[in-house]
Parts: structure tokens; sequence; C-alpha cells
């Protein structure tokens, strides 16, 4: 991975590991991180998705600021992401939950940057839901464009 290949939005609301989170981020990809916070939370992943459009990149990484993401997780994640076919909207890896100590998906989605546009249309149908980025993803789905769950530990969350 070089950074050329990735930008990483981290998606916020005050969380106190904010800090801790863009930090860890930085040492893997050191110029490629920015910071989004918006309500409702279609807002923000609107905000994210254009801003990934903006940065150019051919990855767009989402991670949620309460994720302590590993050291190597961005790498880790745009390696399943090249492994998968050029229709593919998205992958992600797991996260430790602290709480119930278990793996799970949470908190983090590598995108291909080239299908955010129709992302973008699909998002003014899912913003009143409760989960808009899954409902947007599902759409994607709908438009031939899936997405791959990898067992990769991305962090805790």
């Amino acid at each position: 991975m070089t950074e050329q290949d990735v930008h990483i939005i981290v998606r916020h609301v005050g969380e106190r590991t904010l800090q801790i989170c863009r930090s860890l981020l930085e040492k893997q990809c050191a110029t490629n991180v920015e910071l989004t916070s918006a309500v409702p939370f279609s807002e923000t992943v609107r905000q994210a998705f254009e801003a990934g459009i903006k940065a150019g990149k051919k990855w767009t990484l989402c991670i949620d600021a309460d994720v302590i993401p590993a050291a190597d997780c961005v790498d880790q994640l745009v390696t399943i992401a090249e492994q998968g076919e050029d229709r593919l909207f998205e992958a992600q890896g797991l996260v430790v939950d602290k709480i119930f100590g278990v793996r799970r998906p949470a908190g983090n989605h590598i995108y291909r940057t080239d299908l955010f546009e129709k992302a973008l249309a699909c998002l003014p149908c899912n913003a009143e839901s409760l989960r808009p980025e899954s409902d947007t993803l599902w759409s994607m789905v709908r438009l031939g464009h899936g997405w791959y769950q990898s067992d990769i530990l991305v962090g805790i969350h």
C-alpha cells in the first residue's frame, strides 16, 4: 500500500479516543487523514463520500473515532479490498468488542472511491434510516456493487 492509494476519514462525535485513533492512523498514512462529524449520521456519510471524491484516491477508509486501530490495519484493509472484484464497493474487517470480548464487524469500511457518485445518489433514499450507511450498501448491492466481510482484525472498539 502506498499513501497514494488511500484516504482516511475518521468519523467522530466527541469520542475521548479521537486523538489516539487519529494518531495511530497517521503513523500508517501520515498525510491522508481527515476528520468529519455531522448530524444526522447520514450527513456524516455524505460528507465522507464527498471528501473521498475530493481526495481522489483509489480507496477511502472510513473509521469511527471509537476504534483504536491496529498498527497495520490500513495496509490489511487495502490488501483485502484490492483482492476484490472491480465491482466491489466496500470491504471491512473485524474489531474486538471491548465489552463482550468478541470479534465483530463495526466501525470500519474501506470503499472504492470511484463508486461514491453512485452511492451518493442512493443516500437520500436512506437518509432517514437508523442505519443509512448499511442501507446505502444494500442499495449498491442492487446496482451490482457488493461488499466483503473479512476476518482481519482492524482494532478495538
